[in-house]
C-alpha cells in the first residue's frame, strides 16, 4: 500500500487533489495577473541582460607631433655652438651610411674604385660622384670648418640624392 496524504487533499466529490501553495494565488485573478507579469518581465531582465557588457573605453587623444620643434631646436643649438666640423663629420657619416645599406658598397676607403662602383650602381656621373667624394676627403683633411663648408656639402649631398 502507498501512502501520500501529505500533498494530496480529498475534494468534495472524492478524487484526490495535488495542490501546491501557488494554486490559492493562482486561483485569485489580480495575484495570478501579478504572478505572470513577474514572470513576463523576470524573463525579460535574464533576456536583455544575457549579452555580454564592456568597460567604457576612454578616449585618448592622440600625442602631438612635435618633431618638427625637436628639430629646430636641436639645429638652434649646433647653429649657437657654431661646430661646424662636428655637425660635417656627422653629415659625412650619415651619408656614407646610407651608401653602405642602400649599395652595399664598402666605404672604409673612398678611392677610384669606390668611385666607380658608386657612380655605376647609383646611376650618377662619374665625374659628380668624383666632386662629392673629393670634397668629403679634403673636409676630412681640415681641422676647423666653416658655414659655407657645410652648406657646400649640403649641396652636393642633395645633388647627388636629386639626380
Amino acid at each position: 500500500m502507498y501512502f501520500d496524504s501529505y500533498i494530496k487533499r480529498q475534494t468534495p466529490y472524492g478524487e484526490a487533489e495535488k495542490r501546491s501553495n501557488l494554486s490559492w494565488f493562482l486561483e485569485q485573478l489580480s495575484f495570478r495577473w501579478a504572478w505572470y507579469t513577474a514572470l513576463i518581465f523576470t524573463l525579460l531582465f535574464m533576456v536583455f541582460n544575457a549579452k555580454r557588457r564592456q568597460r567604457v573605453i576612454k578616449i585618448v587623444k592622440p600625442l602631438q607631433n612635435t618633431s618638427l620643434a625637436f628639430v629646430k631646436t636641436i639645429s638652434n643649438l649646433y647653429i649657437e655652438t657654431q661646430d661646424y666640423k662636428n655637425l660635417i663629420d656627422k653629415k659625412i657619416t650619415y651619408f656614407l651610411e646610407k651608401i653602405r645599406s642602400d649599395f652595399n658598397i664598402d666605404t672604409a676607403v673612398l678611392n677610384d674604385d669606390f668611385i666607380k662602383k658608386l657612380a655605376t650602381k647609383a646611376g650618377r656621373k662619374k665625374e659628380d660622384v668624383t666632386q662629392l667624394v673629393n670634397y668629403i676627403k679634403w673636409l676630412r683633411t681640415k681641422n676647423e670648418l666653416s658655414e659655407e663648408s657645410l652648406i657646400k656639402l649640403n649641396k652636393f649631398i642633395e645633388a647627388f640624392y636629386s639626380q
